[in-house]
């Protein structure tokens, strides 16, 4: 079992600003892993539960809940089942979080999935690794990987993960896939849902060997060079016909009636 892991609220700060208060409002995390993000909601007090196809992840959440003295659930079952393993419950946002997406062998059911699980007026919350950083994950500044039309991609990656760095792996070849950014948001919409908020960010949590850590914890790239998104956001909402518009929305028109916020956040 992996050393105890620090669950650290910083992250959610940004976060926050986009999705707004969560105290007592009901949260899904899917493929929540560990549960240090799940956790980190929990803080905050959103009523939780983290699904994961992984019982061993899931130990190890149970144990972080315990350890942080917090409430949370955690459910053992692979994303496209999560309806039936749920028993029909719903939420008023489901969460999911930095490297889930490029796991999955079909977006576009798993975006069904997600709009089953929302309440009505719900939202979807997504912050996912930016394409953009698949594409020069090597060195940061040399394009050497496909972010349009990706199949999945072998990789044999020796040693640990950022959850067990020390720990020697018996198994290291991953299947993935790059989903673009089109990719995410035609998914989203295909499954009924209103996307309200899309920001790209110059900050990420992943410790990329060619980033540095700022003194607010998260990595950047380094000042000489060239910018480039690192991270994205989403937010997306399951509306029924009466469903009132969220008084914190701001942006351009899109669409009768609705507004979507889109920026580059630095």
């Amino acid at each position: 079992m992996p050393p105890f892991v620090e669950v650290d609220s910083a992250p959610l700060v940004a976060r926050l600003s986009e999705i707004g208060p969560v105290t007592n409002r009901s949260l899904l995390h899917l493929q929540c892993h560990i549960g240090t993000d799940t956790l980190s909601w929990a803080r905050h007090g959103a009523c939780v539960v983290g699904l994961d196809f992984s019982a061993k992840s899931l130990e190890i959440a149970e144990r972080l809940a315990r350890d942080c003295a917090l409430d949370a659930e955690f459910i053992c079952a692979d994303v496209y089942e999560a309806p039936t393993a749920l028993r029909g419950r719903r939420f008023e946002i489901v969460y999911t979080g930095m490297g889930a997406l490029c796991w999955l062998p079909d977006l576009g059911q798993w975006a069904k999935v997600v709009s089953e699980l929302l309440a009505p007026n719900g939202v979807l919350y997504l912050v996912e690794i930016h394409p953009m950083v698949m594409a020069v994950v090597e060195d940061g500044q040399t394009i050497t990987g496909h972010t349009l039309n990706t199949d999945m991609a072998e990789w044999d990656i020796p040693g640990g993960t950022y959850a067990a760095p020390e720990v020697a792996m018996t198994n290291t070849k991953t299947f993935e896939r790059t989903f673009s950014i089109s990719d995410v948001m035609t998914a989203v919409l295909e499954a009924g849902l209103v996307i309200e908020v899309f920001h790209e960010q110059n900050y990420t949590n992943a410790p990329w060997p060619w980033t540095e850590r700022g003194d607010d914890g998260y990595y950047r790239l380094p000042k000489d060079r060239p910018r480039f998104p690192l991270t994205f956001s989403l937010r997306a909402r399951k509306e029924t016909a009466s469903s009132p518009m969220p008084e914190q929305q701001v942006g351009h028109p899109a669409g009768a009636g609705h507004r979507l916020e889109m920026e580059a956040v630095e």
